[in-house]
């Protein structure tokens, strides 16, 4: 896997899992925010309700508290609304058949508060007192379905979860494709340094790369032309050291090849004449070892011809023997070739 594809893949992991905290946390506070508003809207309607109660008590006209019953009714989750004095007495209820009867619940006392189930689940049920001159009047009591309240809510959070669930999809989708240019900007450099690694190692020493890529990239391609100029560098040197030995050894090995050549036109015989020879032709090796190193520079510019020849590995072999006999025997060894007959070319 490709170092980009595994960017892209740690960048669309990372904005998913942020995704789903911002959405949770969203969702949540959503939640809160709308339970506390339906509250808000219950306790305007229960203080509603409360003044209602106050002038039907002030006009002895329940007319308008009758009015505003029926437009209660029409309140989803309402349940049931109510006024009570002090003593328990219904003076006003959503079902009016319960009116001027004994209430199944009395107020403890000119409190407002809230009473819910479980969860917020199950009866809402608000009570706000009334006072006149200070004095304890009434209750006014409206009670709310909770789990139709929270059915409610639900229907307004899916709504906001499609909506939210769209922009996520389009962030994602966003996200993704920046995570992809972000990894191509990153790895581009990258690639661009491990070509020219390839072509340094394959022989090429004026390989440069850009310096363009961004922050640390850019230094790192810096560090890498410094250190190709500084192999180009130490590879020139290295020819000359070679070329220069090569050419000094050329005459001191000329005058050894020479001076044998004199030394066996003479009058030499038996193991004198053997040693003479050795010389001349390891002089003549050298001189070819010299010429080899010589041809590395034509090699590395491709500027060498080859020709290919049979040839008989015997005489190779034989020499080979010729020249490491005299060491054998000063260390007390013996040097022997046996080859079959009929070698091949």
């Amino acid at each position: 896997m490709s170092l980009k594809t595994r960017f892209a893949m740690a960048m669309g992991a990372l904005t998913i899992f942020l995704l789903a905290i911002y959405s949770g946390a969203l969702l949540w506070a959503q939640r809160q925010h709308m339970v506390l508003d339906t509250q808000r809207a219950h306790w305007i309607t229960v203080e509603h309700l409360g003044l209602a109660c106050n002038d039907a008590l002030l006009s002895r006209d329940e007319l308008g508290l009758i009015d505003f019953m029926k437009g209660l009714k029409k309140t989803p989750a309402f349940r049931e609304a109510s006024c009570v004095d002090p003593q328990g007495k219904m003076i006003m209820h959503s079902d009016l058949v319960l009116r001027g009867t004994r209430s199944p619940w009395i107020p403890a006392g000119p409190e407002k508060f809230l009473i819910h189930g479980p969860g917020g689940g199950g009866q809402w049920e608000y009570r706000f007192p009334l006072l006149d001159r200070k004095k304890w009047v009434a209750t006014a009591r409206v009670v709310y379905d909770g789990d139709l309240v929270f059915r409610d809510l639900r229907r307004s959070l899916e709504s906001t979860v499609r909506r939210f669930a769209w922009l996520a999809g389009g962030a994602l989708v966003l996200a993704l494709g920046l995570s992809v240019v972000a990894a191509r900007t990153l790895t581009r450099p990258i690639q661009a340094l491990a070509a020219g690694a390839r072509q340094i190692g394959a022989g090429d020493r004026t390989t440069r790369v850009s310096e363009n890529a961004p922050g640390e990239l850019g230094s790192l391609a810096k560090e890498f032309n410094t250190m190709a100029l500084q192999l180009s560098d130490l590879d020139q040197m290295k020819e000359r050291i070679l070329y220069t030995i090569s050419h000094d050894l050329r005459n001191p090995l000329s005058a050894i090849s020479t001076a044998a050549k004199v030394l066996r036109a003479g009058h030499l015989t038996g193991d004198d004449r053997s040693l003479v020879e050795s010389i001349e032709r390891g002089a003549l090796r050298l001189r070819a070892m010299v010429n080899n190193i010589l041809d590395v520079a034509q090699l590395r510019e491709g500027a060498l011809p080859f020709r290919k020849s049979n040839f008989s590995v015997v005489p190779l072999l034989e020499e080979l023997a010729r020249l490491y006999t005299p060491l054998a025997q000063e260390a007390a060894k013996t040097f022997s070739v046996r080859l079959p007959e009929g070698v091949p070319f």
